[in-house]
């Protein structure tokens, strides 16, 4: 006997997408491979963020930061994302194209990273503060 059960033993199909478990009609091959890609990505993302969030305040202070704009850069996404969700969750919500707000999201988001990585030569005086500002802004 396993100690752990798989969850995914308790679905037929290829990681249980093939076929919902409440009842709903089969996923279509091309719903398959769209929620597998949503899920590889989910988790890259999760990786270069990880990383990304594991240096910025290093960056931050090689560029001047001050500990309080650090301690900003460690909390204010966090604030910012919890007074953010049900607007943004209403927006999502209210949309008919989910797959252009998801490509959008992540485009958006991916391109602060170039933003950041530019800050030292767009805004060479107020580093810090850029940085603080762009990094909350993309939460």
């Amino acid at each position: 006997m396993r100690p752990f059960p798989s969850i995914l033993a308790r679905f037929p199909g290829s990681l249980g997408l093939s076929r919902h478990p409440h009842g709903l009609p089969p996923l279509s091959p091309d719903q398959t491979h769209n929620i597998r890609l949503l899920y590889l990505e989910m988790a890259l993302q999760g990786i270069v963020a990880a990383g990304a969030t594991a240096y910025l305040s290093v960056f931050a202070v090689r560029l001047g930061a001050s500990a309080f704009l650090v301690g900003l850069l460690n909390s204010l996404p966090a604030l910012l994302l919890v007074l953010s969700a049900v607007p943004a969750g209403r927006y999502v919500a209210g949309q008919t194209n989910l797959k252009r707000v998801v490509v959008r999201s992540c485009v958006a988001f991916r391109a602060s990273y170039l933003v950041i990585a530019l800050v030292p030569w767009l805004f060479p005086t107020w580093a810090g503060a850029a940085i603080v500002l762009i990094w909350s802004l993309a939460a």
